[in-house]
């Protein structure tokens, strides 16, 4: 035997459109208000007895729709406060890595000034002063040279430890690189 049934649904094509489009608006109306009221409750300290009543009461509407805006408002304030304190460790996180890496620039600056304040020191033995020592050593630095060992000498000078023995062992008489090359 055949029966007949009837369904509740809505189906969106029955409905008047303009209707639809109106509540919809009026919703996310009441959606950004309560964000708004929900924000300056929790940041500005503001008093607020009752934010159904307020929202309900400014748009004259019945509990569904104000309480469903409020519902939605306060999830969106919740995600959009941790995702702003997530932002704030990743900042505070490269912060630190910023001033880590500032720290030890400042540590490797301070070493160079230090063996630079050293060369110059040492042009006074060749007859220089502070300031033509100075000069010599920015000019070669700006001309790409260094301080290090000569390649020649970089046979001799393998390990200085090794040097340091030799050439303290060594008698007057003697020239100290020829202990090692025997």
């Amino acid at each position: 035997m055949k029966t007949i049934s009837y369904s509740n649904r809505l189906y969106l094509n029955e409905l008047e459109s303009q209707i639809i489009q109106q509540d919809i608006h009026l919703y996310h109306q009441m959606l950004i208000r309560s964000y708004r009221l929900i924000y300056h409750k929790n940041y500005n300290g503001l008093q607020i007895d009752s934010l159904q009543k307020k929202v309900k009461s400014f748009y004259g509407t019945n509990d569904y729709l104000p309480l469903s805006a409020i519902h939605e408002a306060k999830a969106l304030f919740k995600s959009s406060r941790s995702s702003h304190q997530l932002h704030l460790k990743k900042l505070d996180k490269q912060m630190d890595r910023i001033v880590q890496k500032v720290n030890k620039t400042s540590k490797e600056i301070e070493k160079i000034e230090k063996q630079i304040q050293q060369l110059i020191h040492k042009t006074r033995q060749y007859g220089l002063s502070i300031h033509q020592g100075a000069a010599m050593i920015i000019a070669r630095r700006s001309r790409g040279y260094q301080e290090r060992i000569p390649r020649e000498c970089q046979y001799f000078a393998s390990s200085w430890k090794q040097m340091k023995r030799v050439f303290n062992k060594a008698q007057p008489t003697e020239h100290p690189l020829l202990s090692l090359i025997q």
